[in-house]
This record gives C-alpha cells, sequence and structure tokens, in this order.
C-alpha cells in the first residue's frame, strides 16, 4: 500500500495500476478512458440530450412527450427526470 490516490480528479481512491484506482482503471480496460460521461455501447442519449430532457420536463413536458422527442420509452424519461439512472449527469 502505497498511500498515494488515484490521478483523477477528485477520486480519493488508492491507485491500483497507471496511477488509478480499481475503478476507473477497470472503466479504462473496459471502454478505454476513465470517463463516466463516455456513451454508453447500449445508450440512446448522451449527457448533453439528458440535461435538455430534464430541461424540458422541468418546462412543464409530459414523459410521454419527452420520450417521443427523444425517441426513448416513458418509463427511461421517468427514470432519467427522477435520477434513477443517469445519475452522474
Amino acid at each position: 500500500m502505497s498511500g498515494a490516490t488515484c490521478t483523477v480528479d477528485e477520486c480519493p481512491r488508492e491507485i491500483m495500476a497507471r496511477g488509478w484506482c480499481s475503478l476507473h482503471y477497470g472503466r479504462w480496460r473496459k471502454r478505454g478512458t476513465t470517463d463516466r460521461a463516455v456513451r454508453h455501447g447500449n445508450a440512446k442519449l448522451d449527457p448533453e440530450q439528458v440535461v435538455r430532457l430534464r430541461q424540458r420536463h422541468a418546462d412543464g413536458r409530459t414523459y410521454g412527450n419527452l420520450a417521443r422527442e427523444f425517441g426513448i420509452n416513458r418509463a427511461s424519461a421517468y427514470q432519467i427526470v427522477k435520477r434513477k439512472s443517469w445519475k452522474h449527469v
């Protein structure tokens, strides 16, 4: 145990390899980057669209309208707005 911390901003975990903690090292191995906001292979939206979706809901749009506009189902729109999915954005 070296006591050194992960080189990713604001990560307090101890390093494992390449200067990263086990979380960021695993993310790099799986996706090729330590960035959490990188589009997942199955994602239909990107982080900017998630922010726009939440703003439109705050402006009064219904989940059904959001679902049609963004090409997702109503349950997904609800989960995004309630931060049950895309919590990191």
